[in-house]
């Protein structure tokens, strides 16, 4: 887990997205992306990534690196494709959170129901 108030992470995309009021973060050429611990970050070419979110509560980041080739030529090429490609699995992901929520918390309703009628 990714501490989002630590100095050591501040540079990263996901924590500096998570840490403002932007849902996407888009990183064109490499020399903008924060170099991490990782051997990878050797054949990182370009960046996006999306915060995973509902009702206001933000629950994860998905993040996509291109490695060995840049794949887009301008940041508006970059976002054309988040929102046709990623954006309908961030949704599906954003929907099985909520499902999972709604019926965690009809678990808790129901449990406290059963203790009610005793």
């Amino acid at each position: 887990m990714i501490d989002l108030e630590g100095i050591e992470y501040s540079q990263y995309e996901c924590v500096k997205c998570m840490n403002s009021s932007a849902s996407t973060s888009y990183v064109i050429a490499k020399e903008g992306y924060a170099r991490g611990g990782s051997k990878r970050y050797k054949t990182v070419k370009q960046y996006m990534g999306c915060k995973l979110e509902t009702n206001g509560y933000d629950f994860g980041f998905l993040n996509i690196e291109f490695h060995n080739q840049a794949i887009f030529v301008d940041e508006d090429e970059m976002q054309d494709f988040m929102e046709e490609n990623i954006f309908p699995f961030k949704l599906l992901l954003e929907y099985q959170y909520l499902k999972k929520e709604f019926f965690r918390r009809f678990e808790e309703l129901d449990k406290h129901w059963e203790i009610e009628k005793r």
